[in-house]
């Protein structure tokens, strides 16, 4: 039996059925926690403590935080791609279909 998108979405879904409502939910409260880490950086206590924690790390805190909202718009992007050049007798059709309207509502 071959492999398929459909496997490795089922395999997704069983780890966790609702990843796409964990990047709605990070994406809704992103503005929030950025405005709050904004308030927080004025706090020379608090700047000291991510100085801190981050080290020769290369990322702060505020980059750090961006990355699940720009990686939901490549995801979006490649699925639509992958759905562009899908058959609509695919077997994964459907599925695909359902998750680029899915990460679509998303972002």
């Amino acid at each position: 039996m071959g492999h398929s998108a459909y496997a490795d979405r089922r395999t997704l879904q069983a780890v966790h059925p609702s990843f796409w409502d964990l990047y709605e939910e990070y994406g809704v409260n992103y503005p929030r926690a950025i405005r709050l880490l904004k308030e927080k950086c004025r706090d020379d206590g608090f700047n000291r403590f991510l100085a801190m924690k981050r080290g020769a790390a290369r990322h702060t805190l505020e980059s750090l935080m961006l990355l699940p909202v720009q990686r939901i718009y490549e995801y979006h992007r490649l699925l639509v791609q992958l759905f562009t050049i899908t058959s609509k007798d695919h077997p994964d059709y459907d599925d695909l279909r359902h998750t680029v309207a899915r990460v679509q509502h998303v972002v």
